[in-house]
């Protein structure tokens, strides 16, 4: 058993923090599944891509892309650092190379997150 298995036992068997939970579940990693932006309405968006040094995107991020593209209204919940950033920011930097005169407002609940988005689009 390795170390985080050991500390994740003693969580588990500790009674004082045993009543505190409602359910101990370890979910098994899965294979990261791809998919590609179906025809791009700007070139810079893949050249955003590619200075990312991102080949293809997250089925998820696809799929929210294409949905956001037909005018339409989505909410993403995925886990930590699995690419929602993306699912904005393309459909956001598509929009502003299409239309200059375009705005676009995006309000964060921390300044930290903001900086590190803003940190992210300038990129």
């Amino acid at each position: 058993m390795d170390h985080l298995q050991s500390i994740l036992q003693s969580i588990i068997s500790e009674a004082n923090l045993r009543k505190d939970r409602c359910v101990w579940r370890i979910i098994p990693s899965k294979t990261a599944q791809y998919s590609q932006i179906k025809n791009p309405s700007n070139v810079f968006v893949n050249q955003y891509l590619d200075q990312l040094g991102i080949n293809a995107l997250y089925t998820h991020q696809a799929e929210a892309y294409e949905i956001l593209r037909e005018g339409k209204n989505i909410l993403v919940s995925t886990p930590t650092a699995s690419g929602k950033s993306l699912i904005y920011q393309l459909p956001s930097l598509e929009l502003i190379l299409r239309d200059p005169r375009a705005t676009v407002l995006y309000l964060f609940p921390f300044k930290a997150l903001a900086q590190d988005q803003a940190k992210s689009l300038s990129t």
